[in-house]
């Protein structure tokens, strides 16, 4: 009997409960209004995407770059900061502008860690590298190509969706 009575409580507004026409309650906005001030939302169709701000490039990454699962998501092109250990044997972390990311090289049949170890400059605290991969979200990418060291004239500021 009481799932009968907490059903009822929750089957919808009675129609007493309806506005009326002397009613000066606000409505409540609706869901999926936009939000009112701040930065717009950024154009998710665009065929590349800055670095910054990070909130905007995450948005373009998932709508664009995939999902977790396997399957056709877009080739990407990635400027990503690479830092590795002392003794340059280990990727240590890496960046996509601010952003933390982890990369995955399995698809590589040469570990980006020994790709990138031979342009890696001794004594440097990072290199700056393209990659190319498929965003698979929560900040994984999937290498499937090094691209080479970002050259000292490139900004590297962008992620582009690589033409097939």
């Amino acid at each position: 009997m009481s799932f009968v009575v907490a059903l009822a409580a929750c089957s919808g507004a009675k129609r007493s409960d309806a506005p009326t026409a002397g009613d000066t309650t606000p409505a409540a906005p609706a869901v999926d209004a936009p939000p009112t001030g701040g930065s717009a939302m950024p154009d998710l169709s665009t065929s590349a995407q800055a670095l910054e701000p990070q909130a905007e490039l995450v948005a373009w990454l998932d709508h664009n770059g995939g999902s977790p699962d396997l399957g056709a998501a877009p080739v990407l092109k990635l400027p990503v900061t690479i830092a590795m250990d002392a003794d340059r044997l280990g990727i240590t972390s890496a960046t996509l502008g601010a952003l933390a990311v982890t990369l995955d090289d399995s698809a590589l049949g040469i570990a980006l860690k020994d790709r990138v170890r031979q342009k890696y400059p001794v004594g440097a605290p990072s290199l700056r590298v393209w990659v190319e991969g498929r965003w698979r979200g929560d900040g994984k990418i999937q290498v499937t190509r090094f691209a080479g060291v970002i050259a000292a004239g490139d900004a590297g500021d962008r992620v582009e969706i690589v033409p097939q």
